[in-house]
């Protein structure tokens, strides 16, 4: 069952996580979330090693309001 303090504490740490990323963007990797839904993200990053070396991936990320103890759905 969703509460409004535990939606609003997923909401907080995923703008913490976001402007994380913003101020120490990882090499090969992108990642924001909507405008519209901090709980949908989408990331892109490359493959820099093996078989998929120079192939970038595209994922959606779907938080919930249980993160940060709850991994997103991919």
């Amino acid at each position: 069952m969703s509460t409004p303090t535990r939606t609003q504490s997923a909401k907080n740490r995923l703008l913490s996580d976001w402007r994380d990323l913003q101020r120490s963007p990882h090499p090969g990797i992108a990642a924001t979330p909507l405008e519209s839904n901090i709980f949908e993200w989408h990331a892109n990053f490359i493959q820099e090693e093996g078989d998929y070396q120079g192939i970038y991936f595209h994922v959606t990320l779907t938080f919930n309001e249980r993160y940060p103890s709850s991994p997103p759905a991919i």
